[in-house]
């Protein structure tokens, strides 16, 4: 099963998956699904109706309270996918307002967006972001990725795909 993602298709699906790298057709396929579409000059923008990212109110609050103290509404939450840690993988998150060629981006809400590369994406969609405060600090975290197997490390820091 295969979706299609360009700026003038619209999705009447309730999920949906694409890739995208420079400005050639990429296909992947993850798990038994098909991930196909083709070059644009702007990232793929999604908003409610497709749910492949979330994020907590404490989330969006956090973005918010970050743009605004920066003065800057073109800040985003990047989400990656780095391989390491002792179970393969772990996750590494920072503000930016550069969008790469392989982002999509994630409207969670009005002028609150997450961005997570192309390849990153296969692994994180349906998860939720969520901002954590902890003894040792405060940061964000990915809950309930439904792509993870298991609770991962001990330290929290790495985790193994359910692929």
């Amino acid at each position: 099963m295969c979706f299609y993602i360009n700026k003038l298709a619209a999705l009447n699906t309730t999920s949906y998956n694409s890739a995208r790298i420079g400005d050639i057709v990429v296909s992947l396929v993850v798990a038994g699904i098909c991930f196909e579409s083709s070059n644009q000059e702007e990232p793929e923008v999604y908003r409610d109706g497709e749910p492949t990212i979330f994020a907590t109110d404490r989330a969006i609050a956090q973005l918010k309270k970050v743009a605004e103290r920066e003065n800057n509404s073109s800040l985003a939450l990047r989400v990656a996918v780095e391989p390491g840690g002792c179970h393969g993988y772990q996750y590494k998150m920072e503000i930016t307002e550069e969008i790469e060629e392989d982002d999509f981006q994630f409207e969670v809400h009005p002028g609150v967006s997450i961005l997570v590369d192309s390849i990153s994406l296969a692994l994180v969609r349906g998860s939720t972001i969520d901002y954590v405060t902890e003894l040792i600090g405060s940061q964000f975290a990915i809950k309930n990725n439904p792509q993870a197997k298991g609770a991962g490390c001990g330290c929290g820091v790495s985790w193994e795909p359910a692929i």
